[in-house]
């Protein structure tokens, strides 16, 4: 009976925890998103292991269809795309 008793605290400190982060989450996006529309740009990262959308060639530069095409992260939203940096 003891060990029901712990599984049922360790769920229940996993349910809180997750409810808080849940609760904190969407004020951080918030946070980003009023950055980046300050700022007049979004900054995104693309992974470099997930071809085709993003690798590493050859001689170690960027790769990839979101290298290739950055505006198809922006598509519909009326704004030009653009990149910076490798």
């Amino acid at each position: 009976m003891q060990e029901t008793g712990k599984v049922a605290r360790g769920c229940a400190v996993t349910l809180l925890v997750g409810a808080l982060a849940l609760l904190v989450a969407p004020q951080a996006y918030a946070n980003a998103l009023e950055a980046a529309k300050a700022r007049g740009t979004l900054v995104v990262g693309v992974r470099k292991d997930f071809p085709p959308l993003g690798y590493l060639d050859g001689n170690g530069k960027n790769a990839g269809f979101l290298d290739q095409h950055p505006e198809a992260l922006l598509a519909g939203k009326g704004r030009p795309g653009g990149v910076g940096g490798n």
